[in-house]
């Protein structure tokens, strides 16, 4: 999903009471969980770095 939407997911999922469980691979991919300790793959989709000028 594009960087944006990824962001507001972890969010969204932290303010419900969840936890991430791993960002070792932050921002392109982490992994939150729900209080039941469902987890869920959050992957990010295209640059994620500074905006450079790149299409």
């Amino acid at each position: 999903m594009p960087y944006d939407r990824a962001e507001a997911r972890i969010a969204a999922a932290l303010a419900a009471g969840g936890r991430l469980v791993n960002d070792a691979d932050a921002p392109s991919n982490r992994v939150p969980a729900d209080p039941g300790g469902n987890e869920a793959c959050v992957g990010v989709a295209g640059w994620t770095g500074p905006d450079t000028g790149r299409p």
